[in-house]
């Protein structure tokens, strides 16, 4: 009986593919390389942008992502550091040299323009804000006022020898949270925050409180200078309701104008091009911009994205400004902000549900407000397609080419026949109450459910031909279901008797267990945890079969199950600690990743990590995004992880081990490479191999000038025949050449990929 191991391999090369949905090299560790599908550059908050002349700039942002640009903004490069933790900040002092700094101690300088990063020990706790360089060894860095379980005043550090070192030059204890850093002139230096404004005087040694125009009763997001004597102070007031206001000084500080936005939202961040022009960005698409010195601003009618945070502004050159935040956005105007154009790229802005592939080239995602659309080639481009009063799309599951279901929050579930050209309605429940979750474990098996109490969801085992309607009665649900109004948070099959639904109240003030329904073999029992809340509560469940599944969820509970779900092991923080699960998906029973979202011990466990024994040891394979949520590991080593603002990444990296099957038995003869097959292929080719004895066995693609582009083998193996399989759709069409080493055995053979 032959035994199949799932091989991921990790791929030596970077890549730099052009946009919209460009693979970026951006994570190696357990997994090969994650790449965005979906926005392009990323779909991480951006929470500080700025240039360092008019075609090269930085920005930091959520989960250890820093972005670089060389031209202008039209295109940015990916950097992943080994840190989830947010970067609120970066600053630049040359084109070489600069810093980026965030949450949890998140401190890094480049000396190579981004190329690396040297984390630089300061502080493990604190709540990095804001970095600003004077010149290339004077700066100053401020923290915000909590972080975690640490509690803390913020702080004003300083550091004169580049940022190797710095040191605490303000600890206010009468002081809340610190936003921005502005330097007037080689000496004098505002930090603006919460309550507070202070002014330095000598480079930042000492400071002084601002005492004049009301600074310590108001929110003092963000500070600005153009020069010596002109500056802004972007200010909030809570009087009956919340005023926005500019504070502008002419005179270096000695007194200060102040000046109603009319926003009826927060703004967080300002920027001038010359002494008349600025833009302000903020909540609610808050895009304001002046004409004449921030006297009067006057809000862009026509912004998109009305949900969405604009974190940060900055002058990117003569008459440019560009603006970025929730989501990755990004905008761009070439003529001093009159308008602005949108750089980064997106196929969907809306949240994505659910993401269905067959293979690594085809899938379908589902989204918000009737969003569903089909690629073919790996997410290169997506088709939009339609299904008829679908409303939110919560499950989408396609089995081939043709044939797939996709079922909608209002009641209503299609099928396509046609790959999605056309969706029609197979069941409507008219009186469905908010279907929030489903699952479709085959081509005859669908359930839903989600909803509260009565027609809280369907079934089929037909294929949609026949329905049965699936009641929860709150009054008088099994034990331990509380009595009152419950939810389901999710449902998870593995067949058509083998479920499991996990569900609590939607009330968060009423009393009662979340609870657990299971089913299997035609019956089912409930299950609830002691002492209920959220440290027990499960959130997410998965099969590799009828009889193995994991669930987890709390903080940092895995439990498993070889039995259906009859009994449980438990294990308490096999992830990084203290830290919350929201998604975990099972290629088989060995192989599974989690998704985590938050952690309380560590600082940097957010992310994507991987277990290669069913569940019970856990290692980080992609710090990659703290916002998406969901993830499904496919048997073909493919993997998606997706979220908020149309966010998808995927593993699908050229060169990747698809699979390698080693049959057992006794192996006779010598060392051979075959030749691949097909030949000529597109896009991927299999490549099989015989060693005989125990051997570093290696396996290389090198291109027609011999340069190599991927290692598909670099470990030890026992004797068998081997069969892997290069996806080579990320390269151009042409000659490629394949060389095994195993010992003192070498053999190349040459094989020719068309697009």
């Amino acid at each position: 009986m032959k035994k199949i191991f799932t091989v991921l391999i990790i791929i030596l090369c970077t890549l730099n593919i052009s946009p919209p949905f460009a693979s970026r090299f951006i994570g190696k560790n357990c997994m090969c390389q994650w790449v965005w599908l979906n926005p392009y550059p990323t779909a991480n908050n951006i929470y500080c942008i700025r240039f360092i002349n008019s075609q090269t700039g930085y920005a930091a942002c959520e989960a250890g992502t820093v972005l670089k640009t060389t031209n202008g903004g039209l295109n940015w490069s990916v950097k992943m550091l080994n840190n989830s933790s947010n970067l609120y900040t970066v600053h630049f002092i040359n084109s070489n040299t600069g810093m980026v700094a965030g949450e949890f101690g998140a401190a890094y300088k480049t000396t190579n323009g981004g190329t690396s990063w040297t984390k630089i020990a300061i502080n493990d706790s604190v709540d990095f804000r804001d970095v600003r360089f004077r010149n290339a060894n004077t700066g100053i860095m401020i923290t915000g006022y909590n972080c975690g379980n640490f509690f803390y005043k913020p702080r004003i550090y300083k550091t004169s020898d580049g940022g190797l070192s710095w040191s605490v030059k303000q600890y206010d204890y009468c002081s809340w949270w610190l936003y921005s850093i502005a330097f007037a002139d080689n000496n004098n230096v505002y930090v603006s925050g919460e309550r507070s404004l202070y002014k330095s005087t000598d480079a930042g040694e000492t400071w002084d409180t601002v005492a004049s125009n009301n600074f310590q009763k108001m929110g003092n997001r963000s500070v600005w200078f153009a020069n010596s004597l002109t500056g802004y102070v972007m200010s909030t007031f809570l009087s009956g309701s919340y005023v926005f206001l500019i504070n502008k000084t002419i005179d270096g500080g000695n007194t200060w104008n102040q000046y109603n936005t009319g926003s009826q939202y927060e703004i967080r961040s300002i920027a001038f091009t010359n002494a008349n022009t600025g833009i302000g960005v903020g909540r609610n698409t808050g895009v304001f911009r002046t004409t004449n010195g921030g006297v009067n601003w006057v809000k862009f009618s026509n912004a998109a994205d009305s949900s969405r945070i604009y974190y940060s502004v900055t002058n990117a050159g003569a008459n440019r400004f560009i603006y970025a935040g929730d989501g990755g956005i990004i905008y761009r105007s070439l003529n001093n902000g009159a308008n602005f154009t949108r750089i980064s790229k997106s196929f969907t802005d809306e949240t994505i549900n659910s993401v269905s592939f067959i293979n690594n080239l085809t899938g379908i995602v589902c989204g918000n407000n009737g969003a569903i659309f089909k690629t073919i080639n790996g997410g290169t481009s997506w088709t939009r397609q339609t299904c008829p009063n679908a409303g939110n799309i919560l499950k989408v599951r396609l089995f081939d080419r043709d044939t797939g279901f996709a079922i909608a929050t209002n009641g209503r579930i299609y099928k396509t026949i046609n790959g999605g050209t056309i969706w029609n309605a197979i069941y409507f429940d008219s009186l469905a109450n908010g279907w929030s979750t489903a699952d479709i474990p085959d081509r005859l098996t669908i359930l839903i459910t989600g909803g509260y109490c009565k027609h809280a969801g369907a079934k089929t085992t037909n294929g949609g031909i026949s329905w049965d309607t699936v009641y929860v009665d709150c009054e008088c649900g099994p034990p331990p279901i509380p009595t009152g109004c419950t939810t389901q948070n999710f449902v998870s099959m593995a067949s058509n008797n083998v479920y499991f639904i996990a569900g609590g109240h939607s009330d968060p003030h009423m009393s009662g267990y979340p609870y657990v329904l299971f089913g299997f073999g035609g019956g089912s029992r409930s299950f609830g945890f002691e002492g209920g809340g959220d440290n027990n509560l499960i959130g997410f469940a998965d099969y590799a079969d009828t009889n193995y599944g994991i669930a987890v969820g709390g903080r940092g509970r895995v439990m498993r199950t070889n039995n259906s779900f009859r009994t449980w092991t438990d294990y308490w923080y096999p992830i990084g600690g203290f830290s919350w699960i929201n998604y975990l998906s099972l290629a088989d029973s060995l192989n599974c990743l989690a998704n985590i979202g938050f952690s309380q011990t560590g600082f940097n466990n957010s992310g994507i990590y991987k277990s290669i024994n069913g569940g019970i040891n856990w290692a980080l394979c992609g710090v990659l995004s703290n916002s998406l949520t969901k993830i499904k590991y496919y048997n073909f080593n493919y993997a998606v992880s997706w979220g908020p603002y149309g966010g998808i990444i995927a593993n699908k990296a050229p060169g990747i081990i698809l699979q390698t099957n080693p049959p057992s038995g006794e192996v006779s003869g010598s060392y051979k490479l075959y030749q691949n097959y097909p030949n000529p292929f597109n896009p991927a080719t299999n490549i099989k191999y015989q060693i005989t004895n125990n051997k570093l066995v290696t396996l290389r693609i090198y291109d027609v000038l011999g340069k190599e582009i991927a290692t598909l083998v670099n470990e030890k193996q026992s004797p068998g025949v081997y069969e892997v399989t290069w996806d080579a759709s990320q390269y151009s069409s042409g000659i490629y050449f394949y060389k095994l080493t195993a010992g003192d055995f070498s053999e190349v053979k040459r094989m020719v990929f068309i697009k």
